[in-house]
């Protein structure tokens, strides 16, 4: 999925949550919702972080490691602990990201260090497709219509 699309639907799960952020959060929001993607270089945050985004790739691949069950633990309870009150965004972010990184054909490995990926629906949706950009649109609609 394409970072527009992790980021609506993000933002889109905090109002049916009835979750009212404030710009702090929000930030946080949209930050951790694209974060898993550290492990790719081309991504937006691979590009940011780039010395660590290559050394995830080269090691691990992509949708791996920081698409992990133990990533999403480890990284939620480091917030919790330091930021408590931002990391019901931390968590909506993070497993909004895998979630939706299952409904492609190349999954997730949710339980790495296990080889096994996880694909929702047989994986729809191709990252960059048009029904990624009409996924991307509708949340992003629905969220402001809301």
């Amino acid at each position: 999925m394409i970072s527009i699309t992790h980021i609506g639907i993000a933002m889109l799960l905090t109002k049916f949550l009835k979750l009212s952020p404030s710009l702090a959060s929000t930030i946080i929001l949209i930050f951790f919702s694209i974060f898993p993607d550290i492990d790719i270089n081309n991504s937006e945050i691979g590009f940011i972080f780039r010395p660590i985004s290559y050394e995830l790739e080269e090691h691990f691949g992509h949708r791996s490691i920081t698409h992990s069950f133990l990533f999403l633990g480890i990284s939620s309870l480091l917030f919790f602990i330091l930021f408590p009150d931002y990391v019901i965004y931390v968590i909506i972010a993070l497993f909004s990201h895998v979630f939706l990184d299952m409904l492609t054909y190349t999954g997730t490995k949710l339980l790495w260090p296990l080889n096994y990926r996880f694909v929702i629906f047989d994986g729809p949706v191709i990252t960059g497709s048009s029904l990624d950009y009409l996924i991307a649109i509708s949340s992003w609609m629905i969220y402001f219509l809301i």
